[in-house]
């Protein structure tokens, strides 16, 4: 990944407040939900647009964090993970998780560079790059 590191951002249960700027322009970040004790496996769901909540096991988190370093398909993107298991269910498998093709999700998953999520120049970026959006608000003014 050319020593470009990642971020992880939990979007709950963390020292750092949910809030805090990150410099989403190097590297990749990416914005887990909240973080649980549960076993890796659970059916995930990768997306762009800062609308995730939810909850993911840390194995899973820790899994994909190592994994992004050989991915160069996922270089400079702003995604979020979450299992598909509601928050009030627990996640308990009867066998352990087999190995994921985290390259094989991250294409499945369509990410675009430019996709933050955030909020630029009074523009709700939504899951369009932020240019686009800006470009559409310049557009209709």
């Amino acid at each position: 990944m050319g020593g470009v590191p990642h971020v992880v951002r939990p979007t709950a249960l963390t020292e750092e407040p949910v809030g805090a700027p990150l410099k989403i322009d190097q590297g990749d970040v990416i914005k887990v939900a909240a973080l649980t004790e549960e076993p890796a496996g659970a059916l995930l769901e990768i997306d762009q647009g800062d609308v995730t909540k939810g909850k993911i096991s840390r194995e899973d988190v820790a899994d994909l964090c190592v994994s992004l370093l050989q991915q160069p398909a996922a270089t400079g993107v702003t995604f979020e993970i979450k299992s598909t298991v509601p928050f009030s269910q627990p996640w308990a498998p009867e066998t352990p998780a087999a190995a994921r093709d985290w390259a094989a999700e991250l294409a499945a998953a369509g990410l675009k560079r430019g996709v933050t999520g955030r909020t630029v120049d009074g523009v709700y970026t939504g899951k369009q790059p932020e240019a686009e959006a800006l470009k559409q608000k310049a557009a209709a003014v």
